[in-house]
């Protein structure tokens, strides 16, 4: 039998939100290994010039917030922030989610956005479908390509249409 390199039952790789969680809950002994200097994972924020930027905000819009931060302040300080998120479009900044702010948009295009949203197919949604058939159904194509369509490919590094619809359960922006 090979060398025993280390003297634990379980070995978690990553001290996000997942890896923090299966400490908490493990009933034997493990060991914890984080490459960054701080836990946290995507639940953390950079600083810099004296702004603060979240590395994946969007992962606290799921439901029972309260509950996944409950599980982690064992492990790591968070500090609340008030937030004051703006996306820059249209030649103005835009309360973010945005589609919770589209008065903020030009009124014709408001207006497009709003019949849309309105008019939107209302079937459901297929398990073969993807992300973008989704948003587009969900919110109409004037938002998709306003807003979705450059934010998400850009965030996901990826074509929408090649990502399931489901992928990120409560974390769309």
């Amino acid at each position: 039998m090979g060398k025993k390199w280390i003297d634990t039952d379980v070995l978690i790789i990553g001290a996000g939100v997942s890896g923090l969680t299966v400490a908490k809950n493990l009933k034997r002994s493990f060991k914890l290994l984080e490459k960054a200097p701080i836990c946290g994972g995507l639940s953390t924020n950079y600083q810099d010039n004296g702004f603060f930027f979240d590395y994946g905000g969007h992962y606290f819009h799921f439901k029972n917030r309260e509950v996944i931060l409950d599980e982690l302040k064992d492990y790591a300080r968070f500090n609340q922030y008030q937030k004051n998120s703006k996306v820059f479009l249209l030649d103005r900044f835009i309360p973010f989610p945005i589609q919770f702010n589209l008065s903020f948009f030009p009124v014709r295009l408001r207006t497009q956005i709003y019949n849309e949203i309105i008019n939107a197919e209302k079937k459901t949604i297929s398990t073969s479908d993807n992300l973008e058939i989704y948003l587009v159904r969900t919110f109409g194509p004037t938002l998709f390509e306003q807003f979705f369509k450059p934010f998400l490919t850009k965030y996901y590094r990826r074509n929408l249409s090649d990502l399931v619809h489901s992928m990120d359960k409560g974390s769309i922006p």
